[in-house]
């Protein structure tokens, strides 16, 4: 019931809340009425401003007449109160300081205090600094709550009847039972405890803890500040679920009869085999391990693996925890054309149109870090080349690269390379 107080403070734009920055930029809120901005740090490189202004508005918790009413602030200079206050009323809830005659003025700390307000009120203070306005919101306050309550709501995950339910609560002061449980029931699912007659309770820690539920439930609790209610889901819980299982489905890059396949999966404790290896096809692609009569079974680890599968396919398996079921995808790979090629394509990238009908470049290809054969000249004809590897079987287990050795002045060479199409991509950028 306690709460906390906050220092703002406005400098160069950004908003510290008990010394830490945000970039919050210009408008600071107060909790005690009272903003405070260093004014060197908040005039802007547009136009020059030699005023400050106070706006008042008003946030009712109803429609309220505020025709009668009047607030007074004060204007305050390096903390000290710089002429006499000023009275806001109904014909202007606004008042502006010029300072146009005082040079300097802005270097000053400058701030705004609400110092006579209507009874129920609290301001809120925030400052604009693109307008060097003040602005105030007079909040109406929430009469104080001297009860504490308690309401009970169910969760179920399918219709169920609560008419012959109970459950009982019971409140916490500091820690120790306050009072005895109340026990809740169809007729009332709240309660609510008055303390109007103990000035101070407000200053105690409370607390609502739930001491006898329906089996099946988990109540989780949570405190509205603004009605000072404990509010209690009482959620069904999911049957706690025994089994593993594995579930595969085929992914065709075209329509595919899997009526003779067969695929072989094996189920992992541990890290170690469990049980033998089953074997899924086109009578049931799903198998089901039981756990029942293994209590902490679920305290290990488990894990799936296809050790057996159909040729051109590959498993992807993704775990749902909500059903314990290993999903395995088994998609069919594309047939990629082995490349028992290397190449290497060259661009230009220029600022701006360029002829380069006459430029050269000269590439080498590195084996291992050596020079393989001799190096190749790229020219308008033909700005790519290919290396052809196909009577060197195992070729593609050597590291191969590619540089520019001998280039056009001006521009530097970005190299690049496509696993794809096994292409060194060359891009010549033009130094600026």
């Amino acid at each position: 019931m306690k709460s906390k107080s906050y220092k703002y403070i406005l400098i160069c734009g950004a908003l510290l809340c008990n010394g830490v920055a945000s970039l919050s930029t210009a408008h600071a809120n107060s909790t005690d009425g009272l903003v405070r901005a260093e004014e060197k740090n908040i005039i802007e490189e547009k136009e020059t401003l030699n005023t400050l202004t106070v706006n008042l508005t008003w946030q009712d918790l109803e429609k309220t007449d505020h025709s009668k009413d009047t607030v007074r602030v004060q204007l305050y200079k390096n903390g000290a109160p710089y002429g006499g206050s000023i009275r806001l009323n109904n014909s202007n809830w606004t008042c502006t300081w010029d300072f146009s005659s005082e040079p300097g003025w802005e270097h000053n700390d400058w701030d705004v205090k609400v110092v006579e307000n209507k009874q129920g009120y609290k301001p809120e203070i925030r400052f604009n600094s693109e307008t060097h306005t003040f602005e105030i919101t007079n909040k109406q306050e929430k009469e104080n709550l001297n009860t504490l309550a308690v309401n009970l709501t169910w969760q179920d995950s399918e219709v169920t009847d609560h008419s012959k339910d109970t459950v009982k609560v019971q409140l916490y002061k500091n820690g120790a039972p306050y009072g005895g449980s109340i026990r809740l029931n169809n007729n009332n699912w709240n309660c609510t405890w008055d303390f109007s007659s103990e000035p101070g309770w407000e200053n105690h820690d409370w607390d609502v803890k739930v001491v006898e539920n329906k089996q099946g439930y988990k109540p989780e609790i949570r405190f509205n500040n603004e009605t000072h209610t404990f509010e209690i889901a009482n959620k069904q819980e999911e049957e706690t679920l025994n089994t593993l299982a594995v579930n595969l489905t085929w992914q065709d890059l075209e329509k595919t009869d899997h009526s003779k396949d067969a695929v072989r999966v094996q189920l992992y404790r541990n890290g170690d085999p469990y049980g033998g290896s089953i074997r899924l096809n086109n009578s049931n692609w799903n198998c089901t391990w039981d756990f029942s009569s293994e209590p902490g079974w679920e305290n290990h680890d488990w894990d799936v693996k296809v050790v057996e599968n159909k040729q051109g396919y590959k498993p992807e398996i993704r775990f749902n925890s909500e059903t314990h079921t290993f999903e395995i995808t088994n998609k069919q790979e594309e047939e990629k054309e082995n490349l028992n090629t290397l190449a290497v394509n060259l661009a230009w990238k220029d600022s701006e149109e360029t002829d380069h009908s006459k430029d050269t470049v000269k590439v080498q290809l590195y084996r291992n870090g050596d020079p393989y054969g001799g190096s190749i000249r790229l020219n308008n004809s033909n700005w790519n080349c290919t290396w052809d590897f196909s009577s060197e079987p195992g070729w593609e287990n050597h590291d191969w690269d590619v540089k520019v050795v001998e280039n056009k002045q001006g521009y530097e060479p970005k190299i690049e390379f496509n696993s794809e199409t096994r292409t060194f991509e060359v891009t010549m950028n033009k130094l600026s």
